[in-house]
C-alpha cells in the first residue's frame, strides 16, 4: 500500500473560500492515468448535527448508506456518501478549523467526521458497492454492523493486520474498478494522508463476505490500539515531561508501561491508565518499588483498587518533592 502526505495549507481558516493548490491536487487533481477520478466523502452523521438537512441545501449529490426503515430511524446517525466539488461550501467546511474563541458546528476539521474517497465510479455505483459492507454476516451466522467509515478504523491500521482478503478490507476493492483511494484527515498533525491499496486479482475481489475469528481478533487489536492512542493523547495533555518527547519516544515508553502493567495483572483500561500515570509521577516503574509491590501482590484487592492505590501513593510522593 502506497502512502503520501498533503500538509500544505491545512486546516483552512473560516474566511478561506478556495482550496490551497496542494489540497486541491490531493482531492481533485487528475489521476496518474489522466482519467476522471471524482472525489467523495463518506461522512458520519453522528459527528455533524443536522447532516441530512445540511446536505439537502448543499447542491451536492449525496446518498445515505442506509435505506428504508433504517434510513428513517437512523438517518441522523448514519453514514452518508457525498460527491464533492472544489470550493463548494460543504467541501471547505470539512477542512476548516473552528475558531477556539467562537466555535461553530459547521467548521468540522477537528471532529474528523469521515473519510475522503477517490474512485472512477459514479455515486450510484460507489454507493451500491459500499452498502454491501454496512451489515455483515459472521461465520456463526450472526449479523452485525461494521462502521468501516469511521476514521478510527484506519486503513493504515486494518490492512496490515487483516490483509486484503478479509471482509474488513474488502470495501476498498470494488469489483468493477481499481481500489479506492482513501484520504484520511489527521487533525492533530494538520495533514491529509493518502492511502492507495495495491490491486487485487479477480478471485480475491469475489471472496465470500463473512467475518471470521481472525477478523474478530483484528477488531479487538484495533480497539486496544485506539485506547492506547487515546491514552497517549491524555498523557501529552497532563504530563509536560511526556509531551516534550518525540511521538515515537512517547509510544515506545507507553508500550513498555502498558506491558509492565499487564505483566502484574492489570488489564482493565482504568487500571492501566492509573498504572501508567503512577509511572510518570514516580519517574520509575511502580512494579519495581517495594512498597507498591506489596499492593500489587495483595490478592484481596481488585485490580482497579490496586491501580488506584498505586497512583495515590505516587501522587503523594510526587507532591513531597
Amino acid at each position: 500500500m502506497q502512502q503520501t502526505v498533503c500538509m500544505t495549507g491545512l486546516p483552512l481558516a473560516p474566511q478561506d473560500d478556495t482550496l490551497p493548490e496542494a489540497v486541491f491536487e490531493t482531492l481533485f487533481g487528475p489521476s496518474d492515468a489522466d482519467a476522471p477520478l471524482p472525489c467523495y466523502v463518506l461522512v458520519d452523521a453522528c459527528k455533524i448535527n443536522g447532516l441530512p438537512e445540511i446536505l439537502e441545501t448543499s447542491n451536492l449529490a449525496h446518498r445515505c448508506l442506509f435505506q428504508g426503515e433504517a434510513l428513517e430511524d437512523l438517518g441522523d446517525v448514519a453514514p452518508w456518501l457525498v460527491a464533492l466539488t472544489p470550493n463548494a461550501p460543504f467541501t471547505l467546511q470539512l477542512l476548516t478549523a473552528a475558531d477556539p474563541q467562537d466555535p461553530v458546528p459547521w467548521h468540522m476539521w477537528q471532529t474528523m467526521p469521515g473519510l475522503f474517497l477517490r474512485s472512477p465510479l459514479n455515486i450510484a455505483e460507489l454507493w451500491s458497492h459500499l452498502r454491501r459492507f454496512t451489515r455483515v454476516r459472521a461465520d456463526d451466522d450472526s449479523w452485525f454492523f461494521y462502521r468501516f467509515w469511521e476514521p478510527a478504523y484506519g486503513v493504515e491500521d486494518v490492512l496490515p493486520r487483516a490483509g486484503s482478503d478479509s471482509i474488513l478490507t474488502q470495501w476498498l476493492y470494488p469489483r468493477s474498478s481499481p481500489p479506492l483511494r482513501v484520504i484520511k484527515p489527521f487533525p492533530q498533525d494538520n495533514e491529509l494522508r493518502v492511502f492507495m491499496p495495491a490491486q487485487l486479482d479477480e478471485t480475491a475481489k469475489n471472496r465470500q463476505l463473512v467475518v471470521t475469528q481472525s477478523d474478530r481478533d483484528v477488531l479487538a487489536d484495533l480497539a486496544r490500539l485506539r485506547h492506547d492512542r487515546a491514552l497517549q493523547t491524555h498523557l501529552v495533555e497532563i504530563a509536560p515531561v511526556f509531551a516534550s518527547q518525540s511521538k515515537d519516544a512517547q509510544w515506545d515508553w507507553l508500550t513498555r508501561a502498558l506491558n509492565r502493567g499487564e505483566g502484574v495483572g492489570l488489564h482493565k483500561a482504568d487500571a492501566l491508565r492509573n498504572f501508567v500515570e503512577a509511572a510518570l509521577l514516580l519517574g520509575a516503574w511502580p512494579d519495581e518499588d517495594p512498597e507498591l509491590q506489596n499492593i500489587l501482590s495483595d490478592h484481596t484487592l481488585h485490580e482497579l483498587d490496586k491501580a488506584r492505590l498505586i497512583r495515590q501513593s505516587a501522587k503523594k510522593r510526587h507532591n513531597r518533592r
